[in-house]
């Protein structure tokens, strides 16, 4: 089963943490208050 998550300019984001390109850790609820852009793309290998 999947579930979907549509996330709406302005709508909270849930408190996740990614890791970036360099291998540190990044959490959103770091950034809380502060304008944020996510770009996600997917490595083509």
């Amino acid at each position: 089963m999947t579930t979907q998550l549509v996330i709406g300019e302005g709508d909270l984001l849930p408190d996740v943490a990614l890791v970036d390109h360099e291998g540190v850790q990044f959490r959103f609820s770091d950034h809380r208050g502060r304008p944020l852009l996510v770009l996600l793309h997917r490595h083509l290998a």
